[in-house]
């Protein structure tokens, strides 16, 4: 009896952590880089870059006009690493930019609920004026973060970006990259 309790504890787990499957613009981050890459464009992203694994692109995310999408794939490029968002549109505006930064952290809190957990802050986070909060999904980690202007910032630079990272795809190094023209 008790073997049959615990498998189906554990398969209420499992049901679970699929369930909560981390996407991306509606796409799951669990498919090869290059299927992701062409889902991309249907969703309206303009491809900017395409060097490798490395891809970027621009266009609107979660209502926000003029972001840069940058995609790390594997070695292998098989596997997506790490999705990053910068928002351009609010880039060294203060205002703006705390503004969108609470804004997009709302919508995380409302759809991930209390698995969103903000970092706590020392001493170098907020001489950098650094605010992260983080969502951890079995695998995969969503950081919400901005940054600066920082005390020693003059011109009032800062930034925000989201960035999803597959802890489960391990950094490779990249040996056999050169491009044609070389």
């Amino acid at each position: 009896m008790k073997k049959y309790l615990i498998l189906m504890l554990g398969l209420l787990l499992s049901a679970n952590i699929c369930a909560q499957n981390v996407e991306f613009m509606g796409l799951s981050l669990n498919t090869d880089l290059n299927t992701f890459c062409k889902n991309l464009k249907t969703k309206g992203l303009t491809q900017t870059i395409d060097r490798f694994e490395e891809k970027e692109y621009k266009g609107t995310f979660a209502t926000y006009p003029d972001c840069r999408i940058l995609v790390n794939g594997s070695a292998d490029k098989k596997k997506i690493q790490s999705v990053e968002v910068i928002f351009e549109s609010v880039r060294n505006d203060e205002y703006k930019r705390d503004r969108a930064y609470n804004e997009i952290l709302t919508q995380y809190k409302n759809k991930y609920k209390n698995k969103v957990k903000k970092m706590p802050s020392d001493d170098a986070t907020k001489l950098m004026n650094f605010e992260k909060s983080t969502v951890t999904i079995g695998t995969m980690e969503i950081h919400i973060q901005k940054m600066g202007p920082t005390i020693f910032d003059t011109e009032g630079k800062c930034s925000m970006s989201v960035v999803y990272v597959n802890t489960s795809v391990p950094k490779q190094e990249k040996k056999s990259n050169y491009s044609n023209d070389i």
